[in-house]
């Protein structure tokens, strides 16, 4: 890997500085700053994507249709899983995504630390770590002059860095415990925070257009639903006014059906849909991605076709969610690890660890899988109780390790404890080590536990462009 530079050093180290999150928690900092910047945001047309598991899946699902019928789309995410650059992503036409260019980066966090070095007296508290690296997003993306930007709620929504408009449309795809420590430790409290995406009216409106899509379910849903009314904002329910069916899944990707039933009962279908992105919980992202674009369109705010919604969902990519890596990959890197297939995702709370097994059920139902070993590791704030409970009966045998040596993780030897089972691994490249020995050709083996985890193998495998801020020294997010 290339040294660092030292200018990006200085400033990433800066950013680094920064706290993610303040006590008091407001929009202030942000929109302070988004002021001195020109306020970038009112020159973006978006839509915002809130929820607890799903978010990144459906905002690259709605980044690739949408990119497919011509518009050049931005995406902003998080967390990166190496680089800070990977957050920024835009895509035309049908060509692949090109992330923003490091020189942007550095270019844009300059100028962000050039007006707060102006301004350090008069601030009472500077902008987290997050509200900078958002407020960079934002002004990239208005520079790039991108038609449409799809943007990932960070954590929670209502004093989220992204929440600092009213964006066009809006998703929350589902609300699990998370964050309860930040958030509230119910689902309800949890879904009167994500729901605060929701903006009341400027002025009183009367048949507003609809804007948001959800697939939440109750005790989350009722939450949703009230402030949406009480917005005067209609909406679409996945199950009610959508639905998506699975016709088949494989290794491969999945084949399903989008139907929406319109207001006189008539029913729209797009058949013979394809997705590359493997998973059960997939059908529901689908189903919001598919939902939202199929509402701008009826809305009249975007031109697109059927066939242009099933190449972009087809196309859709998004790193580490059910991702199998191939076995020339797996035997180029380490010679000795003979297992079947290697599958990285990162679920890395209880609900996802729930839908990552149902689909592990599934292909073991289909005798499309047999023996599985499992890579774990997770973030000391996890409750890994609840998420080992829910993988341990179907593993033959764990690996557990820390993510990094950098990053705050749970004890492997404990983790053993907790399990009943198991071996121990100081580093992601020993518990690799390890799955050699412990695997044969009939093996699956599955990393999860932690995206920061699946980042760490990708790079072992080498997936993972040797970027020049390549490191844990420099990932916020994993490190807090």
């Amino acid at each position: 890997m290339p040294e660092i530079d030292a200018d990006l050093k200085k400033y990433i180290t800066y950013l680094q500085s920064l706290p993610r999150f303040e006590a008091v928690l407001t929009l202030d900092r942000i929109l302070w700053l988004l002021a001195q910047l020109g306020n970038p945001q009112e020159k973006l047309k978006g839509i915002h994507v809130g929820g607890t598991n799903g978010k990144g899946s459906t905002c690259a699902m709605l980044q690739a249709m949408l990119s497919e019928a011509g518009y050049s789309v931005g995406l902003y995410t998080s967390p990166h899983l190496v680089s800070y650059t990977e957050r920024y992503r835009i895509r035309t036409g049908s060509g692949a995504y090109q992330l923003m260019p490091e020189e942007e980066f550095y270019t844009i966090l300059a100028r962000i630390k050039l007006i707060l070095d102006t301004h350090q007296i008069e601030l009472p508290e500077p902008p987290t770590w997050f509200e900078i690296v958002t407020a960079i997003a934002f002004v990239y993306f208005a520079e790039q002059n991108v038609d449409w930007l799809v943007v990932e709620v960070g954590m929670g929504g209502e004093f989220d860095a992204t929440n600092v408009r009213d964006w066009e449309y809006k998703i929350i795809t589902n609300v699990t415990l998370e964050h309860t420590a930040e958030l509230g430790s119910t689902i309800e409290l949890i879904a009167q925070a994500k729901a605060g995406i929701i903006h009341l009216p400027k002025e009183e409106t009367t048949g507003s257009k609809t804007r948001l899509v959800t697939a939440c379910t109750s005790p989350a849903l009722k939450v949703v639903t009230e402030r949406a009314e009480r917005c005067n904002l209609p909406y679409w329910l996945v199950g009610r006014e959508i639905h998506t069916e699975m016709i088949s899944t494989d290794w491969s990707g999945m084949r399903l059906t989008y139907e929406r039933i319109a207001a006189n009962g008539q029913v729209l279908q797009i058949a013979d849909c394809v997705q590359l992105l493997v998973g059960l919980y997939q059908t529901e992202n689908a189903a919001c991605a598919l939902g939202m674009v199929d509402l701008m369109r009826e809305n009249g705010d975007i031109c697109i076709t059927d066939e242009q919604m099933r190449s972009g969902l087809q196309a859709t990519d998004w790193p580490g969610r059910f991702e199998t890596i191939a076995p020339v990959i797996i035997r180029k890197a380490f010679p000795h690890l003979q297992a079947e297939r290697v599958v990285i995702d990162g679920s890395h709370n209880a609900d996802g660890m729930r839908t990552l097994v149902e689909t592990i059920q599934y292909f073991r139902e289909h005798g499309e899988l047999e023996h599985i070993v499992a890579i774990f590791a997770a973030k000391s704030d996890k409750d890994v109780s609840k998420m080992l409970a829910v993988l341990n009966p179907c593993v033959a045998d764990f690996i557990f390790t820390r993510i990094h040596a950098d990053v705050s993780s749970h004890n492997p030897a404990e983790l053993v404890v907790l399990a009943g089972r198991g071996l121990e691994a100081a580093s992601p490249e020993q518990a690799l080590r390890l799955a050699e020995q412990r695997c044969t050709d009939e093996t699956t083996l599955i990393v999860c536990g932690s995206l920061y985890l699946v980042g760490e193998i990708k790079k072992l495998f080498g997936m993972k462009k040797q970027w020049t801020i390549d490191s844990m020294e420099y990932n916020q997010d994993a490190r807090r």
